[in-house]
């Protein structure tokens, strides 16, 4: 069976690069380089917000040549090898998914249906409102694959008393104009919506419960791309930063700044949750975690080390210690 990356939601200051660099983009020279213009228009762009969910990152695939099967974010699943249960629930419910998506594969003429979402619920995660509801899958992003060709978006279909899934767009969205001639504008409302998602979780309180959400995915599309980013209330984002929906990188004064920057609470959480899901935290597998901590600090904060003209391997023994001193505090 094949494992089908989701990939990782990137940050607005990213976008905000992105979206510049394409508008800019004018075609290639007669020696193959590329040719930009700083002067050219840049889009304005409608986003839709939806609720980002702490929970585990979890798919359902369903293939010609595979048939119905589930993954996590690293691997298929299977009930042998699971991830908090998702292979158990999916097989509980073939039935349902493979009549559901099976009509969707056939009436689409596709290769392969892929349906992203958040497992979340229960004992997944600890301290947000999902947690006092049962486990549910929440898709967010159904991608379909025909041949070299691929397709996605949002899942719109309605939750039934039938459904074994709850889309996100279930639950409120929202709606936001960018002007990406001055996208600082929208960082208020940016930040008021995620403050309001924060405060109170709409998933959570669709069941009637109340808690702490955890933020917002924004997405468009724009030239046959698909452009997401992501906005976490302060509870749960990964680094210190100054706002919550930054245009730019934050100034970082020297490496003990960076290192109290990017090992924060959250970003911790997020490490022992993957090399510690039984929760018992080993002092052998600090290396395991120490590695999963600069993967991330890498992947989401690479531009903030080279705007402050800081090299990785300059910061990487400060990241080591905040992260090993935050380990020792929680072990012992």
């Amino acid at each position: 069976m094949k494992h089908y990356n989701f990939g990782s939601i990137t940050q607005f200051r990213n976008i905000c690069k992105q979206i510049k660099m394409e508008a800019e983009y004018q075609g290639k020279d007669a020696d193959g380089n590329a040719i930009y213009n700083p002067n050219a228009p840049k889009p304005t762009l409608t986003f839709t917000g939806t609720v980002k969910l702490h929970g585990t990152n979890a798919a359902i695939v369903y293939s010609k040549e595979y048939g119905l099967y589930a993954q996590s974010r690293e691997r298929v699943l299977s009930i042998e090898s699971d991830n908090a249960g998702f292979a158990f629930y999916v097989e509980s419910n073939r039935e349902y998914f493979e009549k559901a998506y099976g009509q969707a594969l056939e009436d689409q003429g596709l290769d392969t249906l892929i349906v992203y979402g958040e497992w979340a619920g229960g004992n997944i995660q600890k301290g947000v409102g999902v947690c006092n509801i049962e486990k549910q899958f929440y898709p967010f992003l159904c991608k379909h694959l025909y041949k070299d060709t691929e397709f996605s978006f949002i899942p719109y279909w309605e939750a039934t008393p039938e459904s074994k899934e709850y889309p996100i767009t279930s639950f409120p969205t929202f709606t936001l104009d960018i002007d990406f001639n001055h996208p600082e504008i929208v960082q208020n409302e940016l930040i008021r919506i995620t403050e309001e998602v924060e405060r109170e979780c709409p998933v959570a309180k669709a069941f009637g419960h109340s808690g702490i959400g955890e933020g917002v995915v924004w997405t468009a599309n724009w030239n046959g791309k698909q452009y997401r980013f992501k906005v976490k209330g302060e509870k749960h984002s990964s680094s210190n930063v100054k706002t919550l929906a930054s245009v730019d990188t934050d100034k970082i004064e020297s490496c003990q700044k960076f290192a109290e920057y990017a090992v924060t609470e959250s970003r911790f959480e997020q490490a022992l949750q993957a090399v510690f899901p039984d929760g018992n935290l080993d002092v052998k597998q600090i290396g395991a975690l120490l590695k999963w901590m600069n993967t991330d600090i890498i992947k989401e904060e690479m531009d903030t080390l080279v705007a402050n003209n800081l090299e990785f391997k300059e910061v990487a023994k400060y990241i080591a210690d905040a992260t090993r001193m935050r380990f020792f505090e929680r072990a012992f």
